[in-house]
């Protein structure tokens, strides 16, 4: 297996434990934290919501190493661009704003970054992605995922209710 794969495998794994932790613990946090910029969740439709995202990153990474088109990879490495935004905002942010642990956080720094990090890492210099259509593709992708969570936060709203 070339090293591509099994770091996007681990990116994906990364996720899925990331998306765990915060399934697990971010709605009760978001109601004890609750401001003015910070709305509660509801915990069925977060844990609809992650769960999709969850399942998104593994789709991205089967698409990736199954056909080997470079759109793939490149979903795969904006999606990693993203999720390392992730861990600084909201999670590192957050938890300094309300001096209270983000749940996220510490799978976000210890699994989501470094894993990101290394899969970018290495898909360049492999040559796997390309500069110009990794920008391209994260700057169409990473807004595109965030204004999907109110949707899916919706959907979840529906399913659970």
């Amino acid at each position: 297996m070339p090293n591509e794969t099994l770091l996007a495998w681990a990116f994906a794994g990364a996720v899925a434990v990331h998306n765990l932790e915060e399934a697990l613990w971010l709605p009760a946090w978001s109601r004890r934290v609750e401001d003015r910029w910070r709305r509660p969740v509801a915990d069925g439709a977060f844990r609809f919501a992650v769960c999709m995202l969850t399942a998104f990153a593994a789709a991205l990474v089967v698409l990736a190493t199954a056909t080997h088109a470079t759109i793939w990879w490149h979903l795969v490495a904006a999606y990693a661009l993203g999720q390392a935004l992730n861990v600084v905002f909201p999670h590192l942010i957050v938890t300094i704003a309300t001096r209270s642990y983000a749940p996220g956080l510490g799978t976000g720094v210890a699994l989501v970054l470094p894993s990101a990090i290394a899969f970018l890492e290495r898909g360049f210099a492999a040559g796997l992605l390309r500069l110009d259509a990794f920008l391209v593709t994260t700057a169409l992708f990473v807004p595109a995922t965030v204004a999907a969570i109110p949707a899916l936060l919706w959907i979840g709203r529906r399913l659970t209710a």
